[in-house]
């Protein structure tokens, strides 16, 4: 009797459009982990549903946080139950480096060679780029005046008020280099050196007392300036 594994069901899922089989599909559901937000809504509409509709198989959309200590304890106790999971480029680092992702085949994944070179990874693909962008309501500001810098940011003075940064060491010590006034051509030659990662931490020290969240989900920080 062939042991069913989530290798083989993906395997399998992999092949139902071929097949033709939708009822093959029924008992099959894929579980994705995201960072849920806006970003989930989108996927549910351009890629979850449209699959669905085509091979049968269920997407199961989880909206997750430190999803690395979350595949640790997977991995630990010998029972992973995610099947796709996004994830940064430092959570991706610590997953591949562990060993706790499974190597793509690209050439049955892409047989058509649509995606560029530089998106496959042995064990990853690139699925999006991203920005990170300055958010405020300029309602809660001072009468005339607006954040237009990291610079404006972290000037508390002139902007009082609470503010929230995501929790992720990677986003934010590029802010606090940029509010420090280092150009942004110039981030990552600073960041390359010790001093410069001092340099960006003492400045993150600076606005840490006004910090009030460290949000870990795309939905959060649309909710806090929602509620203002």
């Amino acid at each position: 009797m062939m042991r069913v594994t989530r290798r083989s069901v993906l395997a399998t899922a992999a092949l139902l459009p071929l097949m033709g089989g939708a009822g093959v599909a029924e008992e099959i559901e894929l579980t994705y982990a995201g960072s849920g937000g806006g970003l989930a809504q989108v996927m549910d509409m351009l890629f979850d549903k449209p699959f669905t509709e085509q091979t049968g198989v269920r997407i199961k959309a989880l909206a997750t946080v430190d999803r690395v200590s979350a595949m640790r304890a997977m991995m630990q106790a010998g029972n992973p139950i995610w099947d796709v999971a996004e994830l940064t480029p430092v959570e991706y680092a610590t997953a591949s480096l562990e060993g706790w992702l499974e190597e793509i085949d690209w050439a049955a994944v892409d047989p058509n060679n649509l995606l560029p070179d530089d998106a496959k990874l042995k064990d990853a693909g690139v699925a999006a780029t991203y920005s990170t962008i300055l958010a405020q309501r300029t309602d809660k500001l001072p009468a005339g005046k607006k954040m237009t810098s990291w610079a404006d940011f972290w000037d508390v003075a002139t902007f009082p008020g609470p503010r929230a940064l995501q929790d992720s060491v990677l986003d934010n010590l590029e802010f606090a280099l940029l509010a420090d006034g280092v150009a942004p051509k110039e981030i990552y030659a600073v960041l390359s050196t010790p001093e410069g990662v001092d340099r960006a931490f003492a400045k993150l020290d600076q606005i840490k007392p006004h910090i009030v969240a460290w949000w870990t989900a795309g939905a959060q920080p649309v909710q806090m300036l929602s509620d203002g």
